[in-house]
């Protein structure tokens, strides 16, 4: 075991390492062969080599209990101490070999895992062992250091917040620079170095909440790595309470916990016992109320209905809570998060905001997000990273005032002419307006803060001229959206005349027959060959070395005329001479004179032949042996054992087992000429049976098939009755059912979006229909292809894009690309530029490195690449918009509307839905609950069945001490409301500001509730509140004007406690929140007959 820990710390790659450790074990077995032979001559040597070898001390053990067997003492506890001969060693004596020898290579291992701990820890110089400070301990120095007066300068101090002076530092990043090794550049092979952070520097407070942003790419994950100490900076240095990370690892990991962005749980632990194993981790910490405890932890992330349930069975967004609660459960000071509400539903993502902030008045929190709403309600200070590099740092008051904007306005139009007409109605009112365009449709309007007055002036003129600009929707985004654009370099996403003409290569002639199957054969070679280049010291281990050396093993150990006589001598006393073959056969000794004698009287009559070498006297045919009348008898280190073949039972145990497994493998191919016939009985006539077929079967038979051929005329996929069960948790054998009886067809050029709470089945319904997961029960068809009964026609006209992406880490994206469209037949001129078009249309052509090293983000996006290349009928699109940055977003909407456009059938899941941006794209809705399609139908008509009114969103701006207290104090249970208001959980005793603060956010929430009759509390939170303002009749209907201008009111009104306010259309995510807090009301609304209701 030791020597497998050794093993895995010479080779990063497992399977190097498998076989670097196969070659180490083997390499010993060799030399302790040589050792064997050669341990009476060099005895000092030889005993010192039993603290190195392996089987050394294995050899010594045996070798002395084997002699006593043969005298007839044994092995006792009376005799362990005792010699016996000169060339043996007591039982004692070689228990002490195997543990020095034990803690020899446990030592060694230690030693190698901390000079070379792999991908992920920081690295000890080699000389470390020979370093007093290492030995000796000696107080911690906490130091906190100030950067050179040269690296502010070079920074804009505009976007830079002067830091507090008395604030109590708890992180310290200090001009930390990551570089990675990589391969490619674009298209190319060239390698190339990665800069993944560029002299980052910034501080993290105690007591507050840093968010980093950035998109895809830009070094988040890294950095976060770094911090936890997961990997070394190539320079610079983080500083963690005043800790070096570099040089105290351990004492670091006490204070810290890291949430990695992909999931680590044991597969055979249910989910309490995953948490409770975490907890249990954490050493020297006692049980104090700056945490949660476990059962709350469960209750707050929804994970009590399924704590015995293994994760294995369990959805990414459950996943996810299951991992934020095992970082949660160890209580560390500071928490480095990563992602963490990435695939999580709107209604946990909003418990998991409360309980961080109640964490973040003892602890230090550092995380990341690709949402904007997260890091505008949870964030103290927002740092942006771009390209590795740190473009800001600051409170989101702070950047808001610095750029100076305090909206964005999206505005969707039907017509993409009315376009310039639209902006110069805008633009007359706020002239000057910074706006882009994302595409023909879709124009998005910056508005500024000094502007306010004039707000609603404009939405009163874009609601009096709607129907003469067109305008389909219009939606009021946060600053932050604004702050995000600021420092993101802006994708290209306008829809041109070029950028279409460019997906005409698509269209290009294809290699079919004969010259397709060729061109697959030297593609898979070559892809095989490229393989073998990059990883050719594996390669040479596996593929050379491992088959050489095991021939050379069996070789030396079989071949008898290799064999050394040396290593089958019998033991001798050290004064006599060394003794030859020819006198070690006349001179066995007592034991196997003995041995001789008994074979003699158990088969009278035979002879009994000493020769100079037993094996060549019966291969000679001149020596008159035969099988029948000769027993044979072998000298050995081990044992002595005549044997007769006339005797089966007196055979080697080694013999009857290699044999059983020689007629075990050639048994069964003698058995083809075994014939079987069936032979029909009939109870009335048994001497001529007769079967009749009946016609009626034949006619039933030809029906079903003209059915099938007439149901695929319209729909692209047909899915029926899909089932999938799952064993409930280790104490029941009752089956869950994850996806129960759902149905429904998709056709061409159509986008189906299928959405829901997490664990709904949403992801195991597309895994199922991609074939990637075996269905319980149901079928599904692709082009009239049946999914098992034409399995590989069905495979061959799917794709699937999810977060694994499918695609090979030792290639780059392009070559990835590359090698797709040629095994789709395109010619490798053609899909070079294929290639190049695709990841530029999604923005990855500036990705240098090999796949492997890419982030979340970007392997979803060159997934979906894939997707583009590959031009399939029915394309499956796994959570699309998870961890993307904002900017992308766009992009990848670009994509799945182009593979709509192709013509293909796009199926898309997600727990939430980015509508402004996928609106053009979607063209129907299905919403899933507990395993069913609860409702399905045209996008436009399942928007105006649930998603009417609007959503008023408020920041607030103070987190008091009373609230949070409440907050606690709150039962844990599914039910739980920051609204509550029970007089038993009373919190301690706070200040009068403290509860005056708390009494002004009730009163603001009262008149909200009282100027707008129509609405509702929908949610509360720590820092957020959401309302629900429902549609009235046509005659009372609101403007947005009017409605913004209330709600501007009411924040000047209660300008020290509310922050910022936003009124925006209802969207899908907004539904599922209040489905969340309330039953849905019943009402008697008119139903499109398109739309299925559950």
């Amino acid at each position: 075991m030791s020597l497998s820990f050794i093993t895995t710390a010479i080779s990063q790659d497992f399977h190097h390492a498998d076989c670097v450790g196969f070659m180490l074990y083997m390499s010993t077995f060799i030399l302790d062969c040589l050792w064997y032979s050669y341990k009476r001559t060099y005895k000092f040597f030889a005993y010192l080599a039993c603290i190195i070898l392996p089987h050394a001390p294995v050899y010594l053990f045996w070798d002395e209990v084997l002699y006593l067997e043969s005298i007839g003492v044994g092995s006792r506890f009376r005799n362990v101490y005792s010699r016996h001969s000169d060339n043996l060693q007591p039982v004692a004596t070689v228990w002490v070999f195997f543990y020095i020898h034990l803690a020899f290579i446990t030592s060694l291992a230690w030693y190698l895992d901390l000079v070379r701990p792999g991908p992920f820890g920081v690295s000890k110089r080699w000389n470390f062992l020979f370093k007093r400070s290492y030995w000796f301990s000696h107080k911690i120095k906490r130091r906190i250091v100030t950067l050179p007066e040269t690296y502010l300068a070079k920074r804009d101090e505009k976007y830079f917040e002067k830091l507090p002076q008395h604030g109590a530092i708890s992180i310290q990043i200090y001009n930390v620079s990551k570089v990675f090794k990589g391969k490619g550049s674009e298209l190319s092979t060239v390698t190339a170095d990665v800069t993944a952070l560029d002299s980052v520097s910034f501080d993290c407070y105690q007591g507050e909440i840093t968010l980093v942003l950035g998109d895809n790419g830009a070094g988040k994950t890294t950095l976060m790595h770094i911090v936890a100490g997961m990997i070394g900076p190539t320079c610079g240095a983080v500083f963690v309470n005043g800790i070096n990370v570099a040089h105290r690892i351990m004492e670091h990991h006490e204070d810290l916990a890291l949430c990695m962005q992909d999931n680590i749980y044991f597969n055979f632990l249910t989910v309490r016992e995953n948490i409770s194993f975490y907890k249990k981790l954490q050493r020297n910490k006692q049980d104090d109320d700056s945490g949660f405890t476990l059962h709350q932890i469960m209750k707050k992330l929804k994970l009590y209905d399924v704590a015995d349930n293994y994760c294995s069975q369990l959805s990414s967004g459950t996943l996810r809570c299951v991992q934020v609660a095992c970082v949660l459960a160890v209580s560390p000071d500071v928490l480095v998060l990563d992602e963490p509400t990435t695939g999580m539903d709107i209604d946990v993502k909003h418990r998991l905001w409360d309980m961080l902030f109640v964490l973040r008045s003892k602890k230090t929190i550092i995380m990341t997000t690709s949402c904007l709403e997260e890091a505008y309600a949870l964030g103290d200070r927002i740092v942006i990273l771009q390209n590795g590099a740190l473009k800001c740092h600051g409170s989101p008051t702070f950047l808001k005032d610095a750029i100076g904007m305090s909206f964005s306005l999206s505005i969707t139009i039907k017509d993409g002419t009315q376009m310039m007409k639209l902006k110069e109605t805008v633009e007359g009112i706020i002239p000057n307006l910074r706006c882009r365009i994302e595409d023909m449709r879709n124009v998005v309007f910056s508005l500024p803060t000094k502007e306010t007055q004039n707000f609603p002036k404009v939405f009163r003129t874009l609601e009096e001229k709607k129907e003469d600009l067109g305008i389909q929707l219009v939606d009021v985004g946060m600053f932050m959206e604004e702050v995000f654009m600021e420092f993101i370099e802006k994708p290209d996403v306008r829809y041109s005349g070029v950028a279409d003409k460019s997906y005409m290569i698509f269209r290009a002639a294809k290699l079919e027959g004969i010259h397709l199957l060729w061109s697959r054969i030297k593609l898979l070679h070559q892809r095989t060959y490229d393989y073998l280049v990059m990883k050719k010291i594996q390669f040479l281990s596996i593929r050379v070395l491992v088959p050489t050396l095991c021939l050379i093993i069996m070789t030396v150990t079989s071949n008898y005329s290799l064999r050394s006589t040396k290593l089958f001598t019998h033991h001798v006393s050290g004064e006599d001479e060394k003794l030859g073959l020819n006198k070690l056969v006349y001179n066995v000794g007592p034991f196997r004179r003995q041995g001789l004698y008994n074979g003699a009287e158990k088969y009278p009559g035979l002879k009994l032949v000493y020769a100079l070498d037993i094996d060549q006297e019966f291969q000679n045919p001149k020596s008159g042996f035969s099988a029948k009348d000769v027993a044979g008898f072998k000298v050995t280190d081990r044992f002595s054992k005549i044997f007769h073949p006339r005797d089966l039972k007196s055979t080697s145990k080694s013999v009857n087992m290699f044999s059983n497994i020689y007629m075990s493998m050639f048994l069964p191919n003698m058995t083809h000429g075994i014939r079987t016939s069936y032979k029909p009985i009939l109870r009335n006539n048994t001497k001529k049976p007769k079967i009749n077929v009946p016609k009626s079967i034949f006619l039933c038979m030809k029906w079903s098939v003209w059915v099938s051929i007439c149901k695929f005329e319209d729909d692209l996929l047909l899915v029926n009755n899909v089932h999938k069960e799952y064993f409930r948790h280790v104490h029941r054998w009752a089956p869950r059912n994850g996806v129960k009886g759902v149905t429904f067809g998709v056709k061409q050029e159509q986008c189906l979006a299928i959405l829901g709470y997490q664990a709904t089945g949403k992801s195991s319904l597309l895994n199922m229909l991609a074939g990637n997961l075996v269905m319980s029960k149901g079928s599904a068809y692709v082009a009239g292809y049946h999914i098992r009964k034409n399995r590989i026609k069905y495979l061959h006209n799917i794709s699937l894009s999810s977060a694994s992406g499918g695609m090979d880490g030792f290639m780059t994206g392009a070559q990835n690309l590359i090698f797709i469209a040629q095994m789709r037949g395109f010619e490798s001129r053609i899909a070079y530029k294929i290639a190049y078009v695709t990841l530029r249309y999604l923005g990855i052509h500036g990705l240098q490195g090999l796949v492997e090293h890419y982030s979340a983000g970007c392997l979803r996006r060159l997934s979906l690449c894939g997707s583009l290349v590959k031009g399939p009928a029915v394309v499956f699109v796994d959570e699309p918009m998870r961890g993307i940055d904002p900017t992308s977003k766009v992009l990848v909407a670009k994509a799945l509307r182009r593979l709509v456009l192709q013509p293909a059938a796009v199926i898309v899941a997600e727990t939430s839905v980015a509508w402004r941006i996928l609106q053009p794209v979607i063209t129907r809705i299905a919403i899933m609950s507990k395993g069913q399609l609860a409702l399905i139908g045209p996008a436009q008509e399942v928007l105006e069945s649930i998603a009417t009114g609007y959503t008023v969103r408020i920041k607030l701006k103070t987190m008091t001490a009373y609230r949070s207290d409440r907050y606690r104090a709150l039962p844990s249970d599914d039910e739980m409301s920051a609204t509550s208001t029970s007089s038993n959980d009373e919190p301690a005793i706070h200040t009068d500001k403290s509860v005056m603060i708390a009494s002004n956010i009730s009163d603001f929430k009262k008149d909200f509730l009282k100027e707008f009759p129509t609405s509702q509390q929908t949610g509360e939170h720590l820092s957020m509140l959401y309302f629900a303002i429902h549609d009235e009749s046509e005659q009372k209907k609101q403007l947005y004007s009017d409605m913004f201008a209330k709600l501007q009111e009411l924040q000047e009104k209660y300008d020290d406690v509310v922050e910022d306010c936003y009124l925006n259309a209802t969207t899908i995510e907004d539904v599922f929140l209040r489905l969340q807090t309330q039953k849905a009301p019943q009402t008697d609304r008119h139903r499109s007959s398109s739309i299925v209701i559950d």
